[in-house]
């Protein structure tokens, strides 16, 4: 009896995951398939298996493709993968049919795992493609074989880790994701000068027993028993015990509105309602002001791009060098590199519900789309880059950070304004975050590489022609006479089919 309870129970949590599957990734002729992802991380792997082949002998060329999946697996986990393993309301119809609230757990746990096992794909082809000439056939198979088990175990960690992040801890996720952006833009790039140290190992031991891509690496070794086997038996153990328990986090509620940089911000939220935002456009301003940072999908997804400008310190930034000065002005241009993202996320809500009270009020597509902009650009983008202002000021130079992030700021608003329409694509605050798509389409991606070589383009000359921080100061006032006045023009020209409220 048992046993055919136990066979229902799988057939109910396959055909869950089954649709899944046909619903979310392989409708509409596949296009919300990870394609794009799969094919950035192959190149990204591939370039950098490529470049450590001959340093390192199997085992060493195993922990660092280990290490590489480890990290992009936990990025997709606490992004674009984060709804699969977290309650989601709009399921609650579900519980009108025959299946239990366990099944539905663990046909969405089954689902991502699926799709991160098929990413990790990625990055262990390339590494047995790419491994050392002394590396046969089934070490190769083995290794991605794995890497898929590896995947698995990523999941279970992922679950863990958004079921003890909740509350006052969620504020970790965003530590963590910044941390491992950080690390994917600088960790790997400095690992690669000293990645022979990977090399010629008999057995995992020391400070590396703390890394668990060396546990996975073990059974590769020349001598498999050791005290990383133990610990990848153990690891898989519990993995297998967190994925049986199904332990979701409860659903994914709004922060509190209050916080201390939104005080703080008060003296320019004044200002900025005096001089810049319309009393029609204040309403949605002061919705988006308090509502959109405390929108915790929002926080996930996009707060810890802020932390990307801190890789050019580690790369070497330093003020007492021409070329260190030109990183530093680099720098302070990155914001305008992941603008794109930024907007896209600006929809995300938990309570689309309450979008019903603008939504049945008097408001024009062209205020809120104006009110909302400049929200963001208050709420969000001159907070970033008074902190920017404050770390050049310290590395390098007051001087120097009048100089640069003045205009940098000014051309960040300013580029808004013309991204705002074509990446914000649905109403602020009127979509939870499953529905609006990944961040890896043709025309994001595109619009971060032409971003990036204009942001370049931008810093370089600001740093080079803009003669010190009275110029920078000079062409910060003209960039804001300019949004001032293209502004007031909006009240008068605008074309309503551009705007997401009007399709």
């Amino acid at each position: 009896m048992q046993s055919t309870t136990s066979m229902g129970m799988t057939r109910r949590i396959w055909k869950l995951a089954k649709a899944r599957l046909q619903g979310e990734w392989f409708g509409e002729g596949g296009g919300s398939l990870p394609i794009a992802p799969l094919l950035f991380q192959g190149m990204v792997s591939s370039a950098l298996l490529f470049v450590v082949r001959g340093d390192l002998d199997p085992h060493g060329h195993a922990v660092f493709a280990f290490t590489l999946l480890m990290a992009l697996s936990l990025l997709s986990l606490l992004g674009e993968l984060a709804p699969l393993l977290a309650h989601d309301p709009a399921e609650e119809w579900v519980g009108g049919l025959p299946v239990q609230p366990r099944d539905i757990r663990l046909s969405k746990i089954l689902v991502c795992g699926l799709i991160l096992a098929i990413m990790s794909f990625s990055v262990t082809v390339p590494a047995a493609l790419l491994a050392p000439e002394g590396a046969s056939w089934p070490w190769r198979l083995s290794l991605v074989a794995l890497g898929v088990l590896f995947s698995g175990c990523l999941t279970a960690t992922g679950l863990m880790l958004h079921a003890f992040c909740q509350g006052a801890r969620s504020g970790l996720l965003v530590l963590l994701q910044a941390m491992l952006f950080v690390g994917m833009f600088v960790g790997f790039a400095t690992a690669l000068g000293q990645a022979s140290k990977l090399a010629g190992w008999q057995q995992t031991s020391g400070v590396w027993l703390a890394l668990p891509s060396t546990w996975f690496a073990a059974p590769l070794a020349p001598q498999m028993l050791g005290m990383a086997t133990y610990l990848l038996i153990g690891f898989c153990a519990s993995c297998a015990a967190i994925l049986h328990w199904a332990p979701f986090p409860p659903n994914a509620k709004a922060l509190g509105t209050h916080s201390l940089l939104g005080s703080l911000l008060r003296p320019l939220r004044a200002v900025a309602t005096s001089v810049w935002v319309r009393p029609k456009e204040r309403p949605i301003f002061d919705w988006i002001f308090e509502g959109l940072p405390a929108e915790k999908d929002f926080a996930l997804r996009t707060y810890p791009l802020m932390a990307i400008p801190l890789a050019f310190l580690f790369l070497g930034a330093d003020a007492a060098t021409p070329q260190g000065q030109g990183l530093l002005a680099i720098l302070c241009f990155a914001p305008l590199t992941y603008l794109p993202i930024l907007l896209l996320f600006v929809p995300t809500t938990a309570t689309p519900d309450a979008r019903t009270l603008l939504d049945t009020a008097p408001l024009h597509p062209r205020d809120e789309a104006e009110g909302a902009r400049k929200a963001v650009a208050i709420r969000i983008v001159l907070p970033l880059y008074v902190g920017l202002a404050v770390l050049v000021s310290w590395l390098a130079s007051v001087e120097l950070a009048l100089q640069l992030i003045p205009p940098a700021a000014g051309f960040t608003v300013l580029l808004m304004r013309n991204l705002w329409n074509h990446y914000v694509e649905k109403p602020p605050l009127s979509t939870p975050a499953s529905e609006l798509g990944g961040v890896w389409r043709d025309d994001l991606t595109g619009g971060m590489f032409f971003l990036a070589i204009i942001s370049v383009g931008l810093a370089l000359i600001t740093w080079r022609y803009v003669p010190g921080a009275t110029g920078g100061i000079i062409l910060a006032c003209a960039l804001l006479a300019i949004e001032l006045g293209l502004s007031r023009r909006a009240t008068t020209e605008w074309n309503p089919s551009t705007h997401p409220r009007s399709k």
